[in-house]
């Protein structure tokens, strides 16, 4: 065999760990790229938006959207004519976006394991400050919440 010729084996080694890097690459890059460059509830620009929350038919249920420069909300239905938004930027290092995640009645983040209730209260540390929330009103007649930043 020559030197530029390779055996079947070491061909199938090749792509066997080529292809277990291009799968480490595919999931660790988003939760490095989601922890390494932090945000900041404060960065947040001033905003009032309304979303529609027709499909929220349960107490607890939630509902994912974003505010207008982009950083993810969940409105939360708390009762029939009570809602709460609350940011997706965890208050211990800033990771948002996918970090966090909505499990049952507990918001997660993924970076370092901070829970929060539906509220944004912390339930359980690193995170030792409440998620930021926003002044939401309900309207009937459109089932839809307006939530105000200002």
């Amino acid at each position: 065999m020559s030197e530029n010729t390779q055996s079947r084996r070491e061909f199938l080694e090749f792509c066997r760990n080529s292809l277990a890097g291009v799968v480490l690459v595919g999931v660790v890059a988003p939760v490095i790229n989601s922890c390494g460059s932090s945000r900041s509830a404060s960065q947040v620009a001033k905003f009032t938006i309304t979303v529609s929350v027709a499909s929220l038919t349960h107490d607890n249920m939630a509902v994912r959207t974003q505010t207008p420069d982009g950083n993810d909300m969940l409105i939360v239905r708390h009762s029939p004519t009570n809602y709460g938004a609350v940011l997706l930027i965890c208050s211990h290092k800033g990771c948002y976006g996918s970090s966090l995640q909505l499990s049952e009645e507990t918001i997660t983040c993924s970076c370092h394991g901070a829970q929060f209730n539906l509220n944004g209260i912390v339930q359980e540390g690193p995170a030792n400050t409440n998620l930021t929330t926003y002044r939401t009103a309900f309207n009937q007649e459109t089932k839809s919440v307006t939530i105000y930043h200002q």
